[in-house]
Order: structure tokens, then C-alpha cells, then sequence
């Protein structure tokens, strides 16, 4: 079985504009930059033949490329599982490519777990149960840099990951890469 699933890749100069959002985070643990990225479809553990089923489903879409906006930071998630995130700006593309991604799964024979669709970057993990303080911490940080300007990219490529989980935080291999059109 594989853990995996499916993002957006962020371009070099949008890891680094993200890796200055992470300086001075008060609590949690930094994403390296290499992990950096956007989910589309979480897809769980699989089997290896029905991720080359998908990979085959995915070299089919044709989406076109489109902007992202990365803008404000908010926290996700209860005590047991808090991020840090960069939101994302939804657009008629973004949840197009979204939906598209779903189809292909289903028409590769996977069932995805149903939830909204929230698009984000998890730029920080917080250790389990954070504190008041560290979540008070968190909310000053965070309010201290409503301001800062948006990262805007234009999307060129999605991948298929595997992610190995490591005491350290999770290890992310790119199994495959569709360009975006």
C-alpha cells in the first residue's frame, strides 16, 4: 500500500516567498519548502495497480494553466491535528481541475473520502494538544501579518505523490507530473 495523493506543485520563487511567511512562527513545526504544496485529492493508501491505473486517467486531462493566489494565513484543524496554512484564492479553474481529478479517480476505480474542497498550503504543523498560549501566539503571529502581499504564480504542473510518514514529518516522492496546458 501507498500513501498518496495529488498537488499542485508551487514554483521555486512561491516556496521561497512562503518560507519567509514561515519565519518567526511562534509554535509548530515548519514545512520544509520542498513540501510545500497544494492538495487536490487526497487519496489515501493504494494499491500500486490502481495508482498506475490513475496515472494513466490523469495523462489524459487537458486542464489549461491558471493563476493562484496565495493570500492570509489561518489555522486548520482541532488540538489533535492543527496546521498553519497560507489560504488559496478559489477559482472557476482551480475547482474545475479539482473535480477533474475526482473524475479521474472514480473512473480509475477509486472511492475518495467526500469533503470540501478547501484549497490551502500547509506551511506549519502544530504538535498535538497546543496550549492556549502557543495558540494565542499563533493568532498574535498571525494577525501581525495579515499584510503581507499576495504570492501569485501561474500553475504548470500537478503531480501524483507518495508520502511516507517519518517521526521527523512526512517525506514526499513525486511519482508523476502532468503539465498543465
Amino acid at each position: 500500500m501507498i500513501r498518496s495523493f495529488v498537488a499542485l506543485d508551487l514554483p521555486d520563487p512561491a516556496a521561497s516567498a512562503l518560507e519567509t511567511w514561515q519565519a518567526g512562527l511562534p509554535a509548530g513545526r515548519a514545512v520544509p519548502p520542498e513540501n510545500l504544496h497544494l492538495t487536490l485529492a487526497f487519496l489515501g493508501d493504494r494499491e500500486t495497480a490502481a495508482l498506475e491505473d490513475l496515472h494513466l486517467a490523469l495523462t489524459r486531462l487537458r486542464p489549461q494553466r491558471f493563476e493562484v493566489r496565495l493570500s492570509g494565513i489561518d489555522l486548520f484543524g482541532g488540538a489533535g491535528r492543527a496546521v498553519v496554512a497560507a489560504g488559496v484564492r478559489t477559482t472557476a479553474e482551480l475547482t474545475a481541475l479539482h473535480h477533474a481529478l475526482g473524475g479521474a479517480a472514480h473512473a480509475s476505480g477509486m472511492v475518495l473520502e467526500r469533503r470540501r474542497f478547501r484549497p490551502h498550503v500547509t506551511i506549519a504543523r502544530l504538535p498535538r494538544g497546543p496550549g492556549d498560549g502557543a495558540r494565542g501566539r499563533l493568532q498574535a503571529w498571525i494577525s501581525a501579518t495579515a499584510t503581507r502581499p499576495a504570492i501569485i504564480f501561474e500553475a504548470q504542473s500537478f503531480s501524483l505523490y507518495r508520502s511516507d510518514l517519518h517521526p521527523d514529518g512526512a517525506r514526499h516522492t513525486e511519482l508523476a507530473r502532468y503539465p498543465l496546458g
